[in-house]
């Protein structure tokens, strides 16, 4: 499988295309952002635990990975990354 192939595949998995552009799906935002929370993307990885932290940025690598694939602004991480904690109501 070619990278062009992978990055074809995660764009088609989370964008839809309309009138020529390319925009996240509703559905690919909650995802993203899930991801987003779990990844670490706005916080700190640094912990006490050596061990602890090489798993948080692991977790980072994983997001970075995701965003390079989908070419992701900043913009669009930052509408992502910084939403109001979801609540189970």
């Amino acid at each position: 499988m070619s990278v062009r192939d992978t990055v074809g595949a995660y764009r088609a998995c989370f964008r839809v295309t309309t009138r020529g552009k390319d925009k996240l799906t509703p559905v690919a935002e909650i995802v993203l952002d899930d991801l987003a929370r779990f990844c670490y993307v706005n916080r700190s990885t640094s912990a006490s635990n050596a061990m602890a932290m090489a798993v948080a940025e692991g977790r980072r690598q994983v997001w970075l990975h995701i965003q390079h694939k989908l070419n992701l602004t900043d913009a669009q991480v930052d509408r992502i990354a910084y939403q109001p904690e979801p609540t189970d109501d």
